[in-house]
């Protein structure tokens, strides 16, 4: 039989072993992480493996440390990502002193039989102000793509013969005046009224007179973009700077 003093010895005894497992519980540092969560003890315990735990041993500034860890971000990921497809900013048409403008002709043109899709070059030269050349090679295909032809334009000048002033307006450039027009490499129209514009320095349109044209381009203009603007000049800069040719090549 048990008397008082074995009573009072085992009830201390089960209170001791509540508190020591508390303590224990109380050691372990539990946090959220990606996935589960992740259970640390400062000292030498064990927790059974559960799926959905990590136990590990830490003094507790270690697991400060291995909390902050797993809560960093990393900005220099989205300064990258900022970064991806960034293009150079592109030269401006400075007609004051010169520039070379190139491009590519991608146009549409419909007439009642087909639709005829254009695809070439282009290259126009300013030099102090003036237009030194403007030249155009274009191949245009039918969009059944069994007949194709070519086109060029050669010999842009003013009504009056002189040298074109050319006229820039904001980002915007207008020019009228005459040009040939010829078809598989053979001038066919001459003295064709031309206007052309060149818009946001992004964009070129060459519209060409119906009539003095045989209505051959449906009365349609004939678009492309700008893919480079390169400032020219054919006096040599200070410091042994030297400049591309405003003549230029042409396309």
């Amino acid at each position: 039989m048990l008397n008082s003093n074995n009573v009072i010895a085992i009830i201390t005894m089960l209170i001791a072993l509540v508190l020591i497992g508390g303590a224990i519980n109380s050691a372990f540092i539990v946090y959220g992480v990606k996935g589960g969560f992740h259970v640390m003890s400062p000292g030498s315990y064990m927790m059974p493996n559960k799926p959905g735990y990590h136990v590990e041993k830490h003094s507790p500034k270690s697991a400060h440390r291995s909390s902050t860890h797993h809560h960093h971000h990393h900005p220099t990921s989205t300064a990258a990502s900022q970064q991806v497809g960034t293009a150079a900013p592109q030269q401006q048409i400075n007609i004051s002193n010169g520039s070379v403008i190139r491009g590519t002709i991608n146009s549409l043109i419909f007439t009642p039989g087909a639709r005829w899709i254009a695809t070439g070059n282009w290259i126009m030269n300013i030099d102090d102000g003036r237009l030194k050349d403007f030249a155009t090679n274009m191949t245009w295909f039918n969009n059944n793509g069994n007949t194709s032809h070519t086109h060029e334009f050669r010999n842009l000048r003013s009504f009056s013969g002189e040298p074109i002033v050319v006229q820039q307006h904001g980002n915007n450039i207008i020019i009228n005046g005459l040009m040939d027009v010829g078809t598989n490499h053979r001038i066919v129209w001459k003295n064709v009224p031309t206007m052309i514009k060149i818009l946001g320095e992004k964009t070129i349109e060459v519209a060409v007179a119906d009539n003095a044209t045989n209505h051959h381009f449906a009365g349609q203009p004939v678009y492309g973009v700008v893919t480079s603007i390169t400032p020219c000049s054919g006096v040599p800069g200070p410091n042994m700077q030297t400049f591309t040719s405003c003549t230029g090549s042409r396309s």
